[in-house]
Order: C-alpha cells, then sequence, then structure tokens
C-alpha cells in the first residue's frame, strides 16, 4: 500500500494504467472513468484525464482550490475509488491512502518511484468474474460463459472433438461451430449440446408433398401473411391467431359465392353471400320457414329482416323504419296504417279495471306554429308522469299531498331534484338539490360543490341569505372559497381560504408558494409541500407557535430526526429553552482528546459589518467564505451553489472551550502555589 501525506491547496495528481487480464495495457477509447475520494463523511470528485487511450493511461487529479477545502486528516486517511463505465470487473494490485496536514510538503512532489507517479503508474487490472469466468455479454450465452482459456474456442469443425486442439482434456463452457449441422455447439462437462442454430431461410418456390408433422410446429410465411402457430390455430395477416382461424384484414366472396356453414342435421348452410341479382344475405339462407335472414340490394339500397321466411323489418334507402310494413312513410313507422292490434306500442301489463288504467303515451297540447309540442308520459289515469314541456323535462310523482315536481331538466341542461335550477349560466351544467346547493360544471369554472350560491351570467350570486361555501377543481387544483352572509341576488366575493395545487402543494390563506421560502413575497399563509416542506409567512407576529397545553410546564416542543435516530431537538424545563445537538458518546467514535487549537483562534478574523437586507450594523462576527479555511465545520454549505453560505456558531464553543482550558492551566502554572 502506498501512503502519500500532503499539505492542503497543492495539486493533487495519481498516474494510473488499466491492463486487461493477461497483464496487456487495455485501451480506453470511449470508456468514462469516475472517481472519489473520502473519509468519514466527506466525499470529493476527483477529475480522471485519458493521457495514453491506446495504452490504458491516465491520471486522478484535484486542483488547489478543490484540495483547499478537503479536511486536515489526522490519524485518519483519505480512500480513493475508481470505475470505468464498460462493466467490465476490475482490480487495483496496488492502493494509495492520502493523509491531509495543514502544512507538510507532498511527499510524492520530492520521491521517486512510488506507485502513482508517471514512471511508475497505480495499476487497474481486468479480471474474470467471482466463478473465473468471463462476464456473459452480447456474445457469451447465458450460462454457457467461456473459460480463459487459450483454446477454449476451437473454430469450425465437422464433427464434436474429443479433446482440445492441444490434445489436452476438454473444459465445460468450450465451444465450436459444427459446419455439418449448421450448429454453435458446448461442452457441458458431459456431452456436446447446441447453444445456437441459426433461423432457416430460402428463396424461390417450395413444391412439398407429404404430410407435415409436428404438433408443435410453426410455419410462418411471408412474415405473418400466413401463419400456423403450435396450437393448430391459421393467422393470416397476423402471427397471434386466437381462433382455429383468424384474418387480420378484409375477406372478399365473389359475386354468386356464399360463407357455408353445417346444421345439426350435417347440411350445408349458405350463412352470408351476394347472389346474382346483387342482393346480399345474411342469415342461414338454406334452412328452411324458420330461418332470421337480412337482406339488401345495391340496386335500390333496402335492407330487409325476415323470420319464418316473412319479412318483419325494413330499412328503406330514405332512412325509414318500417315494422309491418314494405313502405314507411316517416323515419319511423309501425303497421301498415290499418287499425290493429298490431299496430300499438304497449307499455306494462294488461291489469283489471281496478288496477287502473295502462300507462299511456299522449299529446296534451299541439301548437303548429314552431312551437314544440308539449307531451305527457303517464303512469296511469291518475296522475303522475313525465311532461315535456317546450324544452322543459318535468317528472313528477303522485304523492299523497298531491301531484308533486320531483325532478327537472329545463332548457339550458340543469337538473333540479325538488326544485327548479337557478338561473346558471349557459356555459355551466348543474345538479342542483336545494337553491343554490348542488354540483356544477363548465369549462370557464370547472368542476363546483356549492353551498347557498349558484353562477350566472354576470358572475356567482347568493342563492340564500347566509354564509356560502363552494369547493371547486380546475386545471389540476383543488380550491376552496367561502365568503359571509350576503343579499339573496347580490354578487358574492370569495375568499379563496384553502388550495391544493397542480403540484401537490396545500395551502391555507394563500394562493402561492412563490417566494414563501425565501421571505421575497406578499404571499400570506400556511404551506404543505408534497416533499415534506412546512412553509409559513406573515407580515407581522410569530409564524410558528409551540406551546404546551394547561397543567403540563415541561417537555419536549420538537425533535429532528435522521435514519432513525435523534440528531437534536428543542426543549423546555418550564422557565427557560433548550436547543439541543445529539453530542451523545454512544453516536461518536474514535474518542480522543482534541489538539490545542491556539493557531486557530489566532487565524480566524473576528470581523465588523453591515447586513445589506436592513443595514443593521454588528460589531463583532465572521465571513462565511474565511471561517470556512479554518474551521470548515462551521459552516454550511447549501445544495444550491448560488444560495448564501451560514455559520453554526456553536461550533466555536469546543475551540473556544479548549483554549480557555489551556489557558487556565498556563494561568495556573505563573500563579503562585
Amino acid at each position: 500500500m502506498t501512503k502519500i501525506t500532503m499539505k492542503r491547496g497543492d495539486t493533487f495528481a495519481v498516474y494510473c494504467q488499466r491492463l486487461d487480464p493477461d497483464g496487456n495495457p487495455k485501451p480506453l477509447t470511449g470508456v468514462a472513468i469516475n472517481s472519489t475520494i473520502s473519509v468519514l463523511t466527506f466525499s470529493d470528485t476527483l477529475t480522471a484525464t485519458v493521457t495514453d487511450a491506446a495504452n490504458g493511461k491516465f491520471t486522478l487529479s484535484a486542483t488547489p482550490a478543490a484540495t483547499a477545502i478537503w479536511p486536515v486528516t489526522g490519524s485518519q486517511q483519505m480512500l480513493f475509488d475508481v470505475q470505468f463505465d464498460d462493466g467490465t470487473y476490475v482490480v487495483s494490485t496496488d492502493s494509495i491512502q492520502v493523509v491531509v496536514q495543514q502544512s507538510q510538503t507532498q511527499v510524492a512532489s520530492t520521491s521517486t518511484g512510488l506507485p502513482g507517479q508517471s514512471g511508475n503508474p497505480l495499476i487497474f487490472q481486468d479480471m474474470p468474474n467471482a466463478a473465473g469466468n468471463i462476464a456473459a455479454g452480447a456474445n457469451v450465452q447465458s450460462g454457457n460463459a467461456l473459460y480463459k482459456f487459450a483454446a477454449a474456442y476451437m473454430g469450425a469443425l465437422v464433427a464434436d472433438p474429443a479433446t482440445r486442439p492441444d490434445g489436452s482434456a476438454l473444459q465445460t463452457g468450450d465451444i465450436y461451430w459444427n459446419t455439418a449441422l449448421n450448429e454453435q455447439r458446448t461442452w457441458n462437462g458431459t456431452t456436446w449440446q447446441v447453444v445456437y442454430t441459426p433461423s432457416p431461410t430460402t428463396t424461390g418456390d417450395i413444391n412439398y408433398t407429404g404430410t407435415l408433422t409436428g404438433g408443435t410446429g410453426v410455419i410462418n410465411i411471408g412474415a405473418g401473411q400466413v401463419y400456423k402457430d403450435a396450437s393448430g390455430n391459421i393467422g393470416i395477416g397476423t402471427t397471434s391467431p386466437s381462433q382455429a382461424l383468424e384474418i387480420a384484414g378484409n375477406m372478399q366472396l365473389q359475386n354468386g359465392q356464399y360463407l357455408y356453414g353445417r346444421n345439426f342435421a350435417g347440411s350445408a348452410v349458405r350463412l352470408v353471400g351476394i347472389n346474382a341479382s346483387d342482393v346480399a344475405y345474411i342469415g342461414p339462407i338454406d334452412a328452411g320457414t324458420t330461418t332470421t335472414i337480412i337482406s339488401a340490394s345495391s340496386s335500390n339500397t333496402t335492407t330487409a329482416f325476415y323470420t319464418s321466411g316473412a319479412e318483419r323489418m325494413r330499412i328503406t334507402s330514405a332512412g325509414r323504419v318500417g315494422i309491418g310494413t314494405a313502405s314507411p312513410t316517416s323515419r319511423l313507422q309501425l303497421g301498415d296504417g290499418t287499425v290493429s292490434a298490431d299496430n300499438v306500442i304497449t307499455l306494462g301489463k294488461t291489469v283489471t279495471a281496478a288496477e287502473g288504467g295502462l300507462p299511456t303515451i299522449k299529446q296534451i297540447s299541439l301548437t303548429i306554429a314552431g312551437t314544440v309540442n308539449d307531451i305527457e308520459i303517464a303512469g296511469n289515469g291518475s296522475g303522475g308522469g313525465v311532461v315535456l314541456s317546450g324544452r322543459t323535462i318535468v317528472l313528477r310523482s303522485n304523492a299523497a299531498n298531491g301531484n308533486v315536481e320531483r325532478l327537472r331538466v329545463d332548457s339550458a341542461g340543469n337538473l333540479g331534484l325538488g326544485v327548479v335550477p337557478s338561473a346558471w349560466d349557459s356555459g355551466t351544467g348543474c345538479l342542483e338539490i336545494a337553491p343554490g346547493y348542488g354540483f356544477a360544471a363548465g369549462s370557464a369554472q370547472g368542476l363546483n360543490v356549492t353551498y347557498g350560491t349558484y353562477y350566472s351570467a354576470t358572475g356567482w350570486l347568493y342563492a340564500v341569505a347566509s354564509p356560502v361555501t363552494r369547493y371547486n377543481q380546475i386545471s389540476g387544483s383543488h380550491r376552496w372559497y367561502i365568503a359571509p352572509t350576503g343579499t339573496v341576488g347580490a354578487a358574492v366575493s370569495f375568499t379563496q381560504a384553502m388550495t391544493l395545487d397542480g403540484s401537490g402543494n396545500l395551502l391555507v390563506g394563500a394562493t402561492s408558494t412563490t417566494g414563501m421560502n425565501t421571505g421575497t413575497s406578499v404571499n400570506t399563509g400556511f404551506a404543505l409541500a408534497p416533499q415534506g416542506t412546512l412553509l409559513a409567512q406573515r407580515n407581522d407576529d410569530s409564524c410558528v407557535y409551540l406551546s404546551k397545553a394547561t397543567g403540563y410546564t415541561s417537555g419536549s416542543f420538537q425533535q429532528f430526526y435522521v435514519n432513525g435516530a435523534v440528531v437534536g431537538g428543542i426543549s423546555t424545563d418550564g422557565t427557560t429553552t433548550t436547543f439541543a445537538t445529539t453530542s451523545d458518546a454512544r453516536a461518536k467514535s474514535d474518542i480522543i482528546d482534541a489538539t490545542q487549537p491556539g493557531k486557530l483562534i489566532d487565524m480566524i478574523r473576528v470581523r465588523q459589518f453591515r447586513m445589506k437586507a436592513d443595514n443593521s450594523y454588528h460589531r463583532f462576527g465572521f465571513i462565511a467564505q474565511e471561517l470556512r479555511q479554518i474551521v470548515p465545520e462551521a459552516v454550511t454549505r447549501p445544495a444550491a451553489a448560488h444560495e448564501m453560505l451560514g455559520v453554526d456558531y456553536s461550533k466555536i464553543v469546543p475551540i473556544l472551550t479548549k483554549e480557555i482550558q489551556s489557558l487556565r492551566k498556563r494561568v495556573a502554572a505563573l500563579e503562585p502555589a
């Protein structure tokens, strides 16, 4: 193992070379190299630079600016890791440990012959996998890995060999190409077995006489033009037939040709076809008077439906439907115009006089001059039913207290249950169960659940003289609105009290999280982000109150956890508040007395300054960038480079304590006994 001791702020560089399993240089063309150096919780990325791709040579380095923030390791040593992106298993024949000091110069810069220098690079050598085999890849069959022997692949032979070409015994995984059988074969330790056989191909016509056998065989002609699967299903235009015959495309019968079926008597019956007169038939055409047939002709474009050998219904070329008539004169005609029991529509059942009249459909008013006629569908002769009046539909029931309206669909399509719908905007559809209470949806307003309000052509209005609310779902967000008591018919001025936006943020009082995490907006309220972030902002007073219930005077206000362990918290004893950071011995290792911090304290620069945000003056304080060079653990580095650095002043306390202890010892030594 090679050990390098270096000074923080010096250039770090290690020369390396990659070799193949036989010890030859492994080219690095097109191969990415990733390397990190780390100690304890600190980690940094090294720069990998290929210096000679053909011979596998490269360097791992870090600039002085990078090493300037590396921690002084003391008894700890920094280790580095190297990975190549081609997936090959690689090991290092030597390793380097790096010790970082505050002032000692780098040993490697004055010594020669150490691994990692230009004349003696650190070696990384490709190795077989854990079983001693080359890992399976695009050219190696899984389960038949090639052993690293010179004669493992024995070329093209006409028969299975008994030994290797050099006379040595066969090894599991040996492989060759059988030219007689046109297949690749491998030795499994006992016998030769087939690894790969190319798909047979042919050109020109194929003439075959005899019988094709083999129930599991597959025939594929023309890339799925004709296909037989292992179950015997035939596909035309498909390679996945699910029935005995499946056609992906159109099937065409010539004029006078038919599709036949076979009845239970064993007779062939025409099912589909076109006769010589261009009349198309669908049905058991030859099955006798009990057949059901649909026929259509290209000459008169009429479709007829038959049962028991007689026509029962037809659709004419004009689109008219006749039931019981061959010449309908309206869109739907029942019967031939004669008075007959067959020429009516009957609803319900035949009842006795005591049970009341049959349900009926009747015209209750007749206005010819362009007005839609009123129609009533009555349940029986004593009231109730459905009324179509103009463009309104009303459903009534014959209740004990009279003929009561239960449902109404107005001309705008709004539905009222037990109530006449309010005057909703034409672009909004609603279901209303009481004045202003219901569900409404429209392209402009989204989905709304309302309480005492409705959306008119002029906006939201009061339907009742009381406080009103509505829930709104629009553009991927959920919104809750409230408003105080108002006058019926007056405009409602809603307050957006709560929002669940399309990003999953839950906001109370605020409508956007913009600036709430930086204090750069006027949004006030509370927000809970789906990542677990809690935001609170207000113009004055405290954003967060943590308190104990009456009768409780002590305990924890808040605890902080990482990986299931407490790392700090806020608590009270009833009089004072404690902000604690985990310092339990059980959470620490390598505990020794700290070194004297006098030199560090001398290097720390205590400054006076003004804050740009409010121009406040501070007589004593630190500059994070300066302190980071001396006590990096006291400086917090945000994930985003543009965010401000911070100083944890509590991290300075142990340094000051150690120095005070040292001063006390020195003072005690100077004081007379």
